[in-house]
């Protein structure tokens, strides 16, 4: 049995029981005996013998020793392993598993017990000391703020730094209406609205990976991912801190609010002025939401044609395509 599934099954005297019988001088090797002889090999011997194995046994027990959502016995299977094993790797997944189950003194015995390796270079080079390398990054702080355990993402983030993938953390935030994420974000990682940028965003400040235009790059979802959260807070955020959707990508926020019928949400739009009516009313009849469409029709049409200079600039932008403008004129009948 592999230590893996000897970790899934909760148990530290299977893995003893699978580490005594390792022993390489329990028998004797087929090469030892010759061919025929002896009993049949296990590749469980490998694992005092040879080192790749070892590492490749350890990372997949680690992992699962992470993922155990009772932190004591999740913990006593960590210790084990490494009183077992050296100069092995601990896998970007072992981090993320733990901060994901909020398991906050695994990853602070990680940190303890860590030694230097060097991501990409040969793994021989790995000394056998007590300790083993620790993958940090990726998405563990990613994993910490979408189970809600911000007490590890802080501690990732100060103790811990490493290049790491923040995009699903700010739409988790958004979705979440979590603002004290969102002023971190913005504080460590955004673009300011003057258009110069953090330098704590920096990999070598932060050790973050992505940059700020990695991120700004998504800022076209940042309000349909509010919006699928039905979090008006953090609409509000956005707007105050220069996060619209933009001209380009309006659409993308009204289908959210469609998809989600918040349809409140859609008047606080046009409102605020970051989408107009028309735009609403083209979108919602070419999506068949008759409902929608009719509702908006009776309350913004008169509004609209009072307009002179509706459709707006630029002309491409704003102008009804041929199926939204005989969607209207249904709209028209039917009302």
């Amino acid at each position: 049995m592999a230590f893996c599934e000897a970790c899934k099954l909760n148990s530290v005297a299977l893995l003893e029981r699978i580490w005594n019988g390792s022993h390489p001088e329990t028998s004797p090797s087929p090469a030892d005996l010759g061919p025929g002889n002896g009993p049949k090999w296990s590749r469980r011997h490998y694992l005092r013998t040879d080192k790749h194995y070892n590492r490749f046994q350890f990372q997949g027990a680690i992992v699962e020793a992470a993922k155990h959502q009772e932190l004591e016995k999740a913990m006593e299977m960590v210790q084990w392993l490494y009183d077992h094993f050296h100069g092995c790797i601990v896998p970007f997944g072992a981090v993320s598993a733990a901060a994901s189950h909020g398991h906050l003194e695994i990853l602070k015995f990680f940190k303890k017990h860590e030694i230097s390796g060097k991501l990409g270079d040969d793994r021989d080079e790995i000394e056998a000391e007590w300790g083993n390398v620790v993958r940090w990054g990726r998405r563990d702080m990613e994993a910490a703020a979408e189970n809600n355990h911000f007490d590890i993402f802080w501690w990732l983030h100060k103790h811990a730094p490493a290049p790491r993938y923040l995009n699903n953390v700010m739409k988790s935030a958004l979705r979440d209406g979590n603002l004290l994420m969102l002023d971190w974000i913005q504080a460590h990682y955004l673009a300011r609205r003057d258009g110069s940028q953090n330098n704590v965003g920096s990999q070598d400040d932060a050790g973050i990976g992505d940059t700020a235009e990695s991120l700004l790059s998504e800022r076209r979802f940042f309000m349909a991912d509010a919006i699928i959260g039905g979090q008006l807070v953090a609409l509000e955020w956005l707007l105050d801190n220069g996060y619209d959707a933009g001209d380009n990508h309006c659409n993308w926020v009204i289908l959210a609010a469609l998809q989600t019928n918040l349809l409140d949400i859609l008047d606080w739009l046009i409102e605020t002025k970051v989408v107009e009516a028309g735009r609403i009313l083209n979108v919602a009849a070419e999506e068949g939401r008759l409902d929608v469409a009719k509702d908006f029709y009776a309350c913004y049409w008169h509004k609209i044609c009072a307009q002179h200079d509706y459709p707006l600039e630029p002309q491409e932008l704003w102008r009804p395509t041929r199926s939204s403008a005989m969607a209207v004129r249904h709209v028209q009948l039917c009302s």
